[in-house]
């Protein structure tokens, strides 16, 4: 059984989905990126543990990733490009087969809340994130 205790949550405007799962286990939004998140959790393949989920794992979906060269600051008055990843996301392990996600599919784009089954997913997530204790 897990001791973790899931964290209301209240999306702002800038959520995205893995600003919400870390803020719904109570960390901080900035604790990490798609790039940095190995420093923080441990990571499983999806399909081996997927009987061994518990509350406040995260499920992440990355098969698809692509890189993307985009201006994301600017230094000195100069424009900086990085590459920058796409297609993947995260989900939270609520409980009882069900997990919760943030989406943008609505138009224009805001930040929205789903929970679904896990089990009646057509794609299957990928890995199983567990924060390091």
């Amino acid at each position: 059984m897990t001791d973790i205790i899931l964290k209301d949550v209240t999306l702002s405007k800038t959520d995205t989905c893995l600003t919400f799962v870390l803020k719904r286990l109570g960390l901080a939004k900035d604790l990490c990126s798609y790039l940095t998140f190995h420093e923080h959790f441990h990571q499983y393949p999806f399909m081996r543990y997927k009987d061994k989920l518990q509350i406040g794992d995260l499920i992440m979906w990355d098969k698809d990733i692509k890189w993307e060269s985009m201006a994301v600051s600017i230094k000195n008055s100069k424009i900086i490009w990085e590459n920058v990843p796409k297609g993947f996301h995260f989900g939270i392990y609520e409980g009882e087969g069900m997990f919760t996600d943030c989406t943008r599919l609505v138009i224009p784009p805001h930040p929205t809340l789903r929970m679904r089954d896990i089990g009646s997913l057509q794609k299957t997530p990928d890995w199983i994130l567990r924060l390091n204790k």
